[in-house]
């Protein structure tokens, strides 16, 4: 038990004699209470390079650290200060210790570092005909951005304007400007995008065959369908788009017609072609 104690020695030899002899506080036994590891950082969120002061809040009087600061990185100073360079989610692990014993505590996803996306593609609950407006930027550009949607065990499809086949998606299937994508989701959602912001880029263009086709919808504003498709101006004959929110097609622009009726930002179209063509990007 902590405290101070008194020691008392009581001597004697074969004749009787006896002497005793007492010391008071001589035996002092200190409090050890137990380690209790604990931290905190700042700041927890932000873009890399992101620095972070991560602070020892433990209790019982530690004297050595060890730190994993969940990107592979490591350190043994009671308050380090760590740079995480890379997007993602970790997990901090502190193990404080002194010579009575040692205790580790973890908390998952304690940083967050992230790029600023440019733009959402808002998604409704059921089936929805997407595109993107521009080209995604690299590593960004495939069909895993829709893992943020719930879609209930319903694949993704794209439909292969030049065999006129269905394509079943999966998580490396490219993402395109000019395609048409059909995504099911549980509910409503948004899946976050970055657009390639390389100074040299060829305009994306899509190869049309004739009949139907799936598109979509380049640029940011909507544009008028006469204006949209203007690079195949000679070629198409229907446009229809799907409107999510209502899950019914829209009514059918006919060009010649109503082709003065606006083409949406994130949304894909059916395109009726009397001839192959070669559809062009809308201006940003």
């Amino acid at each position: 038990m902590p405290g101070t104690y008194a020691v008392t020695l009581t001597a004697s030899n074969q004749y009787g004699a006896t002497g005793t002899t007492t010391k008071q506080a001589f035996i002092t036994v200190e409090s050890c209470p137990p380690v209790k590891a604990d931290f905190d950082g700042n700041p927890r969120t932000g873009v890399p390079p992101l620095s972070v002061t991560f602070t020892d809040k433990s209790t019982g009087n530690p004297t050595m650290w060890a730190w994993d600061f969940g990107d592979g990185a490591t350190d043994m100073i009671a308050n380090p200060i760590h740079t995480y360079t890379k997007e993602g989610k970790y997990t901090v692990t502190l193990t404080a210790s002194n010579k009575y014993g040692s205790d580790t505590v973890s908390k998952s996803e304690f940083i967050s570092v992230s790029t600023p996306y440019d733009d959402n593609i808002p998604i409704s609950g059921g089936w929805n005909f997407i595109s993107v407006p521009k080209k995604l930027a690299p590593g960004y550009d495939t069909a895993s951005i829709f893992s943020v949607v719930d879609s209930g065990g319903h694949s993704m499809f794209q439909y292969d304007t030049g065999k006129h086949l269905w394509n079943t998606m999966d998580p490396s299937t490219p993402v395109k400007p000019l395609e048409g994508f059909w995504i099911y989701s549980k509910g409503t959602s948004s899946v976050p995008i970055r657009y390639d912001t390389n100074p040299v880029q060829t305009p994306p263009t899509g190869y049309l065959k004739k009949g139907w086709n799936g598109i979509g919808f380049t640029g940011n504003t909507p544009m008028e369908a006469k204006f949209t498709l203007l690079s195949v101006q000679d070629k198409w004959v229907n446009c229809a788009g799907f409107n999510a929110q209502i899950q019914q097609y829209d009514p059918m622009i006919i060009k010649g017609s109503n082709d003065g009726n606006l083409m949406y930002p994130f949304r894909g179209y059916w395109l009726y072609m009397t001839a192959d063509g070669v559809l062009a990007a809308n201006a940003a």
